[in-house]
């Protein structure tokens, strides 16, 4: 597309190919959190709502094609029916045809005729057969006639019996005798005897619904009676039921006589529709003065040509008829009837222009099936529109068309009524092409271009949203719980998860949008050029969104009209028709046989053969669209031996071959997959890719820097060895690398050996676990076809691990069987030392894939391991079957030698000898393969398999117990059972720690099945074999061969193997893949004795390799599936969580402004935690087991502590709550030696290194969110080699967010640099050490060193941009034992702080020499813990557990400035005894210490199981509000309308939930110190606030819209979605200086705001700003536009009243304002008079008297007088709305103005009770009474809301003034605050009768929530009360101390809040 890829395709890109420079200085790019991490290469699984795509082929039974169609006319001319009587006059026109005005014979001729020529009209490759007046025997004759020759095809039988009675009741219609003297009957069930089934019968007579119920009874009687007798049908028959019909009207109704219609009116609308809908048109409608009837049917044009009128009319009506039954019908009856036959879909589409005119004529046409009604479907009005828009042009058409009457006046016109149509010498048609020389001008209509606008608009305007289940959603598919081809989102890779947290939205509550009703109409769109190119791009976007959304497309029909577009030439179609076809080829791949049968496929083939130096053929996004053709030519090649050779021949291997080298990872990882597809199966492209080197080209790319790439060489690799890629998951392939025929045999043999060697050797350690599955595969198509080699190796193995425990047990040594072995068989080869080097080569190269195999099998992500466990399986079996069991020399049959965990992985390898000194394999040998780096070997085979075997025996365990577990439960004998072997144990693996419930590491992904062997229980045995493999006792008979023997047997009979399968090369090189026989495979009785080969040699065949067993190899990849679901996915729009409003946007976004101001939080707090105590406890967990390793989460109150053994726990300090706890999933005896939490930006993954090498990544810990079970993300081996020491350290890891990079050490020589983008290791640093790694440490930012500390007591500086051995930069030397720990210095770059095990800590400067610049010994009897504040400049050291001293520890931290301790504490170790050894060899502590990474806290753990939070303060939450009064607001939430921002939440969507204001500076909370909030306004679209501080400071604040200056000047033509402060400086306007002015009060109208400064001694001031609509300003009509703020003089309002020029002061009391209206009290005091008087004042919209008195103009601009006496009854408060003002007078009298209109003012002058105050909506009042201890609130006004608080909101206007219903409100209710909004209300309420006590408030509200301001997560108005606070699930608690309600806003202050 010409947006490129959007969504996760680039988010994958990123995570795969982006630089550690593009990466911000925080690190916000997540890892190990791609796409391919939630499945791990597997295809998604479908939820539980969603339903399988919906066919659009129309598959059988329903699908019909009509083969002929009889035209049966039974009119008998001039001799009425004599059931029917006729008006006068009557519709008499047939086919257009007067019958009357010619001879009878000739009329009923033409009539057939016209027939003939209407239906060919339709269809005109069918034959149409017309059968005038019949006979019964003629009738039969030809019906018979016409089903033999439509054979099992649809025969389409037409009847018109307008000149014979009507049908019977009983279900027959009417025919004639030969001689016309009878009206024969005709059963139908004789009709349906002569033609058969399936049929579409055409009724068009009177009472036709007679004839259309009687058949389907026949029919269903057939159909029974078939069913009962027979069975069913035949292939290729359907049922009777099948048959469609369409009658012209029911039983009881005769057909229309209206003398305007025809008489056939029914055949008229079902074959010209065009003519019988202008014809219906002239008589509905009034045609302009200067339009005649005749004239419009003279209406220019070609009904094929759409250029024309007459033919765009006939488009637009095919395109409103298909969209109405679209949009009516159900999909299946949909696709049925209308895109299966083009007759059939003809005449179900005009069926719907019959139905709309006959029914006005009280005439019912119907059909079987029964169709829903249509004639009253909206779109009909858009028919209407486009015939008006074209006869509105017929004028000007025809003055400028050709002029008619070119025939010869001879001619048949005088025959045939003029009104005729088609086929007629007089119709259009005839005329618009008898003569050329004035093409008319014609304007198109805009139908389609309004369409296309509509349809554009959907999609625009949400039409991606998911919706709730109902009528705006996608229909259900037949009524069921599914929805037609949506699969619903997995939730982090977990089927079915229900996400109810942050990170989720309900996905599985919410379906897609239902489809725009113009789809069908944009299909109509694609045949026409000029619209053509925004209909593809508009439909694109469509099927971007989802399967379902293709599927509809396909359901309507685009198939056909898609393909053929594949033959345009225009380049600018190009992306558009890739995208979709690629969407396609993705949600239904067998269209991969339509698009190689019509050729197609070249189009896509010639896109990806483009190069860059052809820029005549530019494609925009060239890669990915590339990619997607390479996507769409491999599904095309997928199993299917037709395309694959089709693509071979278009080169399409070729170009992929060439595209492995782009730039783009999508286009690179798909060559490789259309590779893979093109040479599956297929030998004789197999070949062609040898021959260009293609298979070393994938091994290259399995080092490329995206795992997707290098599994997908993988995948091509496993297909070229013989893994199938087809979908068929029984097809599991075979055949190796098939015929080679051109190869050598033994060049053959090298070549798929060394394939998989390098493969192995390549991607063994790769960090994907996806990759790794891939390489699986792999190696199982070798040991298919190589069996024997491996079970040659696995013999080997067994006995060099029995030799191996031999030399570490007391047991006597065995013979060394291997070695005499090999020396013989090496031997075998004489003087051909090219042949014994060839073949020592390869059987290493077998070993070397075999000891993989092994590792894997320990693999700690489960999948790989259970794929590995199988094909081990398989070789045991094997191993267990072969005469190497009946040896005497072997101990296959001995029992294990049980070695200690510990005592097998402490041999050191490298002190070992090798065992065979004197074998003869000294010789060096060669590596495999020479493009690959070398493998490294011994002297000699023997001892490289030896060494290999203890390598791999450190990982996997014992052989033995390999055996006893692999083998699928054979059992080996113990020592008291002898050699007689015991019955299989079938079943799964048993858990390694069965003891406790968490013995399990978490489940990675979607593997969730315990693996069992496929040899437990052998199948159910084949002909001629026994029912299970032999058991091994009965092999042990003296055999009379040796080991060579055996070796030679196996190793020939892979030979012949090959040879066979070489030589179906002389036959035919296509594969038929099938079993072990078809295959090639050659297999021998299990039973069977030696038998000799063709050259009489004596060896041993018949070795029964693979008898018996079930055979599941090679393995079955998914991989190729899953990428495929990448097509199915959004690109065009952002993710969910990307999309600005979301749920997950959102809480991202709110995490992001909270670790901000985490951040500047405690970076003000470090200086002073530098001196500061650090003993301030915090929290106390008590965790299981001893926690030795710790680690804090920066932003979320998290600690995981991992134990002494493999359980990890997870806390939640703050809460003392534990929030998970599994298992690792490392083995016994090992520990967790590394833990670190990665992500913490966006959330945190834990990451967790163990001593046996392996690093693990788990997701989900936090189960509070509800995201799902947790989940290993992925695991990999960080360090291979690890080195047995006496003390180690297992592995050390450090992760660097920033960079992406983890470094690893450890017990090894080297330091391993993983990249986590690439998951791939980049570098491999020599530590050039004997002593294993005990810290590393990375410098803060994009630097490229570290630091690394040993075990003797060094330090060392890393620099990783130098060479790999050379990488050491500086060398420290001041410790004399184990560097326990090393830090960076928080705050001074180059230097850095360690410690040792013997208490010493150094402080080292990098730039200065190598000695310490301080050196500190704390703990002379040796120190435990040590760590370094990442922030603050302090450490922490805790004392080492001694004979002497083991109860307590001391905790010491310092600053590092200062010798002195800040805090020095004896923590109780809880231990009731001395502890012997510590409780992990790998960690030399018994206890743990950590510090938070941001916060001023740290942890401490003790061996008891104790970990205490401690610190210099006391964060029970990462935000704490200051505030000195528990009543002080702390927090404001706002809800609802938020276009321009005024909420202030930073975003400009609404908030359906209460959400945190956002105030620049302090985050989510109110400035620090604020004691009020003085005053709150809010306007249409913006929002002031004051607030006042401890010392009396006035701070004015506002966000929202200040385009009309209504937030001040310096904010105009602003929009700002967070509060800022409001400089309103008085200087500017009065341009006077020193000033002490402070504002008081604040109010706000539409788009303007006032607010009052005061100054003692001074009268107050008044600034108006904003629009002045209404006179709002208050300062006349001549206001600038440019939102200066304006002071509004209030003393010409006291003219009359009093000489303003004596007046001292004016005080404004109170003010309130309305929309469009503001009133103020003034209270004014005269220059020599003692006392003050008081005034009503105002301004704006005044002509309902809401000032008073009515004006004729609609506003007043200036302050005026309101005649209400508030001198003798002051006021006590004041409330208005639209266009009335409430004044409540100290006396409990209200004094009530303006408009009564909604009865806003109903009753309030006659309420005689207490009232407290009064309030406004827009259109009501709101009284507040109290009496007694219960508070009422009295309403009248406008209801159309619910706003008045009642049940029935049926009636606008209440009337009278009624109580609200506030009875579900504790009772005695107090009422605090009434807050009243535009149309809705808030209370705030307390049960107590303490107004002050705030501690048990709640919120309450009602009325309008179309924008959600109840903050209820709704938006459908509340007509009764509702509590709002406090509320289950809000994201803030805290006590509400304020609420404001304005313009479909409402905002809430809260006390001690906690977000």
């Amino acid at each position: 597309m010409q947006n490129g890829r959007h969504g996760q395709g680039i988010r994958d890109r990123q995570s795969s190919e982006m630089g550690s420079e593009a990466i911000t200085e925080r690190g916000w790019i997540p890892y190990w959190s791609a796409k391919r991490h939630l499945t791990c290469g597997n295809p998604s699984p479908r939820s539980v709502f969603s339903a399988k795509l919906f066919p659009w082929r129309g598959s059988a039974p329903g699908k019909l094609k009509t083969a002929n169609a009889a035209l049966v006319l039974c009119l008998n001319i001039d001799v009425d029916p004599p059931d029917i009587i006729k008006t006068n006059p009557c519709a008499v026109l047939e086919c257009w045809v007067d019958p009357h005005t010619l001879p009878s014979h000739k009329a009923l001729e033409a009539i057939g005729t016209n027939l003939q020529h209407q239906f060919e009209g339709l269809s005109l490759k069918i034959p149409y057969k017309p059968i005038l007046d019949p006979s019964y025997e003629d009738l039969r004759r030809f019906c018979m006639t016409l089903r033999k020759q439509a054979k099992d095809e649809t025969v389409c039988f037409y009847y018109n019996g307008h000149g014979v009675p009507k049908p019977t009741p009983s279900g027959e219609l009417w025919c004639f005798n030969r001689n016309y003297t009878q009206y024969i009957p005709v059963s139908l069930m004789e009709l349906q005897s002569w033609l058969g089934s399936p049929g579409v019968y055409i009724w068009d007579c009177s009472a036709a619904g007679n004839l259309l119920t009687n058949f389907n009874n026949f029919a269903e009687r057939r159909d029974q009676e078939v069913f009962t007798t027979r069975g069913g049908y035949p292939d290729g028959m359907q049922p009777y039921m099948n048959s469609l019909q369409l009658a012209a009207c029911l039983a009881h109704e005769q057909l229309p006589s209206c003398p305007e219609l025809p008489a056939d009116i029914f055949t008229s609308c079902l074959t010209s529709p065009i003519d019988i809908a202008l014809r219906y048109f002239i008589m509905t409608h009034q045609l302009p003065s200067n339009i005649t009837p005749d004239m419009v049917m003279q209406l220019p044009g070609d009904l094929k040509d759409r250029r024309t009128p007459l033919g765009e009319l006939n488009w637009i009506f095919t395109a409103i008829t298909d969209t109405i039954a679209w949009t009516t019908f159900p999909r299946g009856l949909f696709t049925r009837l209308y895109r299966s036959d083009l007759l059939i879909a003809s005449l179900f589409r005009n069926f719907l222009l019959a139905e709309r005119i006959m029914k006005n004529y009280h005439c019912t046409p119907h059909t079987y099936p029964p169709l829903p009604p249509t004639n009253t479907h909206p779109l009909w009005a858009a028919w209407d529109l486009a015939v008006d828009t074209c006869l509105r042009q017929l004028p000007d058409l025809l003055a400028k068309a050709p002029a008619a009457g070119a025939g010869p006046s001879n001619a048949a016109p005088q025959t045939v009524s003029r009104t005729g149509r088609v086929g007629q010498p007089g119709s259009r048609s005839a005329q618009s092409s008898s003569q050329t020389e004035k093409p008319y001008q014609y304007i198109p209509s805009r139908f389609f271009t309004d369409q296309l606008t509509a349809f554009e608009v959907w999609i625009s305007r949400g039409g991606s949203a998911l919706t709730k289940r109902g009528p705006m959603s996608l229909p259900m598919q037949n009524g069921g719980t599914g929805y037609e081809g949506m699969d619903a989102p997995v939730a982090n890779g977990h089927a079915n998860g229900r996400e109810h947290g942050p990170n989720s939205s309900h996905s599985d509550d919410l379906v897609p949008r239902k489809p725009p009703d113009q789809l069908p109409i944009v299909l109509q769109v694609l045949l026409s050029q000029p619209h053509r190119l925004r209909a593809l791009i508009l439909l694109s976007q469509f099927v971007d969104l989802g399967p379902w959304a293709v599927n509809l497309v396909l359901t309507i029909g685009i198939f056909p009209y898609i393909s053929k577009l594949l033959q345009a030439a225009g380049q600018d179609l190009r992306p558009v028709l890739i995208f979709i076809w690629a969407r396609i080829m993705a949600v239904d791949p067998s269209v991969q046989v339509d698009l190689h049968n019509t050729g197609g496929f070249k189009y896509f083939a010639n896109v990806l053969a483009l190069t860059d130096d052809q820029p005549q053929h530019a494609l925009p996004n060239s890669s990915e669209h590339k990619a997607m053709c390479a996507f769409i030519l491999a599904a095309v090649a997928r199993d299917y031996y037709n395309g694959q050779m089709a693509c071979w021949r278009e080169r399409v291997f070729d170009s992929c071959f060439d595209k492995l080298d782009e730039g783009d990872f999508l286009l690179r990882q798909w060559s490789a997959l259309c590779i893979a597809q093109i040479w599956d199966a297929n030998d004789e492209i197999k070949v062609y890719g040898v021959d260009r080197g293609t298979q070393d080209k994938l091994i290259l790319l399995l080092s490329d820097d995206s795992p997707e790439v290098r599994a997908a060489a993988m995948y091509a690799l496993g297909t070229f060895m013989g893994a199938s890629g087809s979908a068929d998951f029984d097809k599991h392939g075979g055949r190796g690398s098939g015929t080679q025929y051109q190869l050598e045999e033994r060049i053959h043999f090298r070549m798929e050996v060394a394939v998989v060697t390098g493969a192995t050797v390549a991607a063994k350690d790769d960090a994907s676990p996806m990759v790794r599955k891939e390489l699986l595969v792999l190696i199982s198509c070798l040991v298919k076809e190589w069996r024997g080699y491996f079970v040659v190796c696995a013999w080997i193995y067994w006995e060099e691990d029995r030799k191996w425990r031999t030399e570490m047990s007391t047991q006597p040594r065995e013979e060394e069987i291997t070695a005499q072995a090999m020396g013989e068989w090496l031997e075998s080869f004489g003087d051909d030392e090219a042949a014994r080097e060839e073949n020592r080569v390869l059987l290493s190269s077998f070993f070397t894939i075999f000891v993989a195999l092994l590792e894997l099998t320990a693999d700690p992500y489960h999948e790989v391991a259970t794929n590995a466990q199988t094909v081990t399986d398989y070789i045991v079996a094997l191993l267990l079957a072969s005469p190497f069991y009946r040896l005497d020399c072997t101990s296959l049959d001995s029992p294990p030698i049980p070695v200690d965990a510990r005592g097998g992985l402490s041999a050191s390898v490298h002190s070992r000898v090798p065992s065979l000194q004197s074998s003869p394999l000294l010789q060096h040998a060669t590596p495999a393969i020479a493009s690959r780096p070398g493998i490294a070997r011994s002297e000699n085979v023997t001892s490289a398999l030896s060494s290999s075997v203890t390598s791999t025996l450190r990982r996997t365990s014992s052989f033995a117990n390999a055996l006893r577990s692999l083998a699928g439960g054979i059992t080996f004998p113990s020592m008291d059972e002898g050699r007689a072997p015991s019955s299989p144990l079938p079943g799964p693996l048993t858990p390694l720690r069965a003891d406790l419930a968490q013995s399990r590491p978490p489940s990675p992904n979607l593997n969730l099945a315990l693996y069992a062997s496929p040899y437990s229980r052998p199948q159910t045995p084949m002909k001629g074999m026994s029912s299970q493999p032999p058991s091994p006792i009965e092999y042990k008979v003296q055999p009379d061969y040796t080991p060579l023997n055996v070796m030679e047997a196996l190793m020939e009979e892979d030979m012949v193997r090959l040879r066979a399968r070489r030589r179906t090369g002389v036959h035919g090189r296509r594969t038929t893949p099938g079993l072990d026989g078809p295959s090639g495979d050659l297999n021998s009785p299990c039973g069977s004795t030696f038998s000799m080969d063709s050259g009489g040699s004596n060896v041993p065949l018949g070795c029964g390799t693979g008898n018996g067993l079930r055979d599941v190899l090679p393995l079955k990849s998914s991989f190729f599936d899953w990428c495929c679901e990448y097509f199915k996915e959004p690109q065009m729009r952002q993710a969910e969580a990307d999309e600005p409003g979301s749920v997950q946007y959102n809480y991202q976004v709110w995490r992001q402004q909270r670790n901000e101001q985490i951040i500047t939080e405690t970076s003000s707090q470090a200086l002073d935690a530098e001196r500061s105590r650090w003993d301030r406890p915090v929290a106390s967990l008590q965790v299981n087991g001893i926690p030795l390793s710790m680690t804090l989460h920066s932003y979320d109150p998290h600690l995981v502590v991992a134990n002494d053994t493999d359980m990890i726990s997870v806390w939640d300090w703050s809460q003392r709550k534990r929030l998970n706890y599994f298992c690792n999933g490392n083995p016994r005896g090992t520990s967790i030696t590394s833990l670190h939490i990665i992500n913490q930006d966006v959330g945190g993954i834990i990451m967790t290194g163990s001593a046996d090498g392996i690093v693990r990544l788990y997701r989900n810990y936090d189960a509070t969110l509800d995201q799902g079970p947790l989940q290993m993300v992925s695991s990999f081996r960080g360090l291979n080699d690890l080195i047995n020491v006496r003390r180690g350290s297992g592995i050390i890891m450090e992760w660097k967010q920033s960079g992406g990079s983890l470094l690893v050490g450890g017990d090894s020589r080297i330091i391993r640099v993983w990249d986590a983008h690439t998951e791939l290791h980049v570098l491999n640093l020599e530590t050039n050490s004997e002593s294993p790694v005990t810290s590393i440490v990375s410098e803060h930012g994009s630097t490229s060193t570290f630091i690394a500390a040993f075990a003797d007591g060094v330090v060392k500086v890393f620099d990783r941009r130098l060479e790999e051995e050379d990488a050491v930069v500086g060398i420290y030397e001041g410790h004399h034992s184990w560097v326990q720990n090393v830090r960076y210095h928080p705050r001074f770059s180059g230097q850095f702080l360690s410690a040792s095990l013997a208490g010493e800590v150094r402080l080292w400067d990098i730039r200065g020499s190598n000695r310490p610049v301080q050196a500190l010994d704390l703990h002379p009897s040796g120190l435990s813990t040590f760590d370094v504040h990442p922030q603050a400049g302090v450490f922490a050291t805790t004392s080492a557990l001694t004979p002497t001293n083991w109860r307590h520890q001391r905790f010491m931290l310092h600053s590092i400035l200062d010798p002195n301790p800040l805090s020095s504490l004896m923590l109780s170790t809880g231990l009731s005894v001395y502890p012997q050894r510590q409780p992990s060899p790998y960690i030399p502590r018994s206890t743990s210490f950590s510090f938070h990474p941001v916060e001023m806290l740290y942890a401490a753990g003790q061996p008891d199981g104790t970990v205490k939070l401690m610190g210099c303060k006391l964060p029970l939450e990462p935000l704490k509000a200051v505030t000195p009064m528990s009543n002080n607001p702390t927090v404001l939430l706002a809800a609802g309308s938020n276009a321009r921002g005024q909420l202030g939440i930073g975003s400009t969507n609404d908030a359906h939930t209460f959400t945190p204001c956002r105030f620049a500076g302090y985050g989510f909370q109110l400035p620090p110190n604020t004691t009020r909030i003085v005053g709150l306004a809010s306007g249409a679209n913006h929002t002031i606030i004051v607030l006042q501080s401890q010392d009396g400071e006035i701070q004015l604040w506002g966000a929202g819209d200040g385009s009309k200056g209504q937030l001040g000047p310096k904010h105009a033509g602003t929009k700002d979605s967070t509060f800022r402060p409001l400089a309103i400086s008085l200087s500017d306007i009065l341009q006077e200086k020193e000033l002490t002015y402070k504002i008081r009060l604040v109010a706000a109208a539409w788009e303007t705001t006032y607010i009052v400064f005061s100054c003692p001694g001074k009268s107050d001031l008044l600034v108006s700003m904003g629009s002045n609509d209404f006179g709002a300003l208050g300062v006349g009509a001549n206001t600038s536009t440019s939102g200066k703020p304006y002071i509004v003089d209030l003393t010409t309002t006291l003219d009359d009243r009093m000489d303003a020029t004596h007046l001292r002061t004016v005080t404004i009391k109170s003010m309130c304002a309305g929309p469009r209206h503001v009133v103020i009290e003034l209270q004014t005091r005269m220059a020599d008079e003692a006392a003050s008087s008081l005034v009503l004042v105002g301004w704006g919209a005044s002509r309902q008297g809401q000032l008073g008195q009515k004006t004729k103009m609609p506003f007043t601009n200036r302050p005026i007088v309101i005649p209400i006496d508030i001198v003798g009854d002051p006021l006590r408060c004041c409330a208005l709305g639209n266009e009335h003002t409430v004044i409540l007078h100290q006396s409990g009298s209200i004094s009530a103005l303006g408009s009564n209109r909604k009865g806003q003012l109903e009753g309030l002058s006659s309420l005689k009770l207490q009232i407290q105050s009064v309030g406004c909506t827009w259109n009501g009042t709101y009284i507040h009474v109290r009496e007694g201890n219960q508070d009422t609130l009295f309403a009248t006004g406008s209801n159309t809301k619910g706003q008045l608080g009642r049940c029935d909101t049926s009636a606008s206007i209440s009337g009278t003034l009624s109580p609200v219903r506030l009875s579900t409100m504790p009772w005695p209710t107090r009422i605090v605050m009434l807050a009243c909004g535009s149309e809705h209300v808030l209370v705030l309420t307390s049960p107590s009768r303490d107004e002050e006590n705030v501690a048990s408030n709640s919120v309450w509200g009602w009325g309008w929530n179309e924008h959600g301001n109840l903050g209820l997560e709704l938006s459908e108005d509340v007509p009764l009360p509702v509590q709002l606070w406090p509320r289950e699930g809000a994201n803030a608690t805290g006590k509400v101390v304020g609420v404001w309600a304005a313009c479909g806003t409402s905002w809430l202050a809260l006390s001690s809040p906690c977000i």
